[in-house]
């Protein structure tokens, strides 16, 4: 059995390993330890309430509702522009109708007809958008049902300035890139398939890719069906009695 100053010395050794002297240990009770873990809590939910108050009562611009409103507008826009272009109704070449070698389809002409403005495509990104500030929603409520510009007037923080002009014309002008690239293949499908139904010798064809070009474009929109300016020169531009 140890003596009382044996133990004296195990316990001391005991303290000396230990972090900081037993009375620093001992001296802290158990609600001053549950005051030091509470009290980072409540700084951390103080300052997340503080925030939220200030989110609610921020402005359209702080909470960039003008980004979302003006979207909402631009897309409804852009869908009627490709609603009005035919384009949702060729999903596939074999959408469109054909009479012997040559396409044969009024709405596959109106297609071709109205993407010539892609052609264009700063001219039409910058109609798009002002169509998009004056449109005016057909449902919902409140500032859901006024335009862009009334919006403004309402909350003149949400204004377009220059970088967010810019914002607005970069994404109009993304829809009009995959717009021009599916018209741009439907084309692509139909010369093909106007090549392989025409029979060898036929006046269209010729050994110069840009002259036969020259000479397939000429006869498909003499028919109503302008190839887009990237089709139709992609090979260059003709020379010589072919044309």
């Amino acid at each position: 059995m140890a003596k009382p100053g044996q133990e004296r010395a195990q316990i001391r050794r005991i303290q000396e390993r230990a972090k900081g002297r037993p009375e620093s240990v001992f001296a802290v009770s158990p609600n001053d330890v549950l005051v030091q873990i509470a009290l980072p809590l409540v700084l951390i939910l103080a300052i997340a309430t503080r925030l939220l108050m200030a989110s609610s009562q921020s402005g359209p611009s702080v909470m960039d509702l003008w980004k979302q409103y003006l979207l909402m507008r631009m897309d409804a826009v852009s869908g009627e522009w490709e609603r009005d272009s035919g384009l949702p109704e060729f999903v596939s070449f074999d959408r469109i109708q054909w009479e012997g070698a040559w396409p044969a389809d009024a709405r596959f002409s109106d297609l071709c007809t109205r993407a010539q403005e892609l052609t264009h495509s700063s001219s039409l990104t910058s109609n798009l958008l002002e169509r998009s500030l004056a449109y005016v929603p057909e449902a919902g409520e409140g500032d859901l049902v006024l335009s862009y510009h009334e919006l403004v007037e309402h909350y003149p923080e949400m204004a377009l300035d220059e970088e967010r002009r810019e914002f607005a014309l970069n994404h109009l002008e993304q829809r009009c890139r995959k717009w021009h690239a599916r018209v741009e293949n439907l084309q692509w499908e139909v010369v093909g398939q106007c090549v392989a139904l025409l029979p060898a010798g036929d006046e269209h064809l010729d050994k110069n890719l840009a002259t036969q070009m020259a000479l397939l474009s000429r006869e498909l929109e003499g028919r109503g069906v302008p190839l887009l300016p990237s089709v139709r020169e992609e090979y260059g531009t003709a020379t010589g009695e072919g044309q």
